[in-house]
């Protein structure tokens, strides 16, 4: 197993669990993800 295969798994947990909404956006500005904590800040578990 390289240490990429261990820390993707773990840094994708990190994203969803943070404590702070994060977006990803395209350059356009158009939300392409959301964290778990973003969409339950507005209601869209």
């Amino acid at each position: 197993m390289t240490v990429e295969q261990v820390s993707l798994p773990v840094t994708e947990d990190l994203y969803e669990h943070a404590p702070c909404g994060l977006l990803i956006t395209l350059p356009n500005g158009t939300i392409e993800r959301a964290n778990l904590t973003f969409c339950r800040w507005l209601g869209l578990e």
